[in-house]
């Protein structure tokens, strides 16, 4: 299965929050992006089913407001709308590989 483009918008998405007030959440996604380039076929569909559920909905991704560094360069609006267009791709991106819109 090839995840390249999941691996390089995860890696995207860790940068952008990491920016922006929430690098807390950066090593969770860094996990399953590893299980995406290391990982056995098993463990690369649950990463992607994993990363599927926190896209979107309630505690989410896409719930996150995002307030930029000052060195980021980036505005709120900037910043907010990236990590939207991020997650859109993302989204899209895990549907193709596997094939279904339901991640539960």
């Amino acid at each position: 299965m090839d995840t390249i483009k999941v691996q390089q918008t995860v890696l995207q998405v860790e940068a952008l929050i990491s920016q922006c007030g929430h690098a807390d959440k950066a090593p969770w996604l860094a996990a399953r992006r590893e299980r995406l380039i290391n990982g056995t076929p098993d463990e690369m569909h649950t990463a992607l089913n994993e990363l599927a559920r926190v896209i979107a909905g309630m505690g989410s991704l896409s719930d996150l407001y995002l307030t930029p560094d000052a060195t980021s360069g980036m505005t709120v609006v900037e910043a907010n709308t990236r990590l939207s267009e991020l997650l859109d791709d993302l989204y899209q991106e895990i549907k193709r590989l596997i094939g279904r819109t339901s991640f539960r």
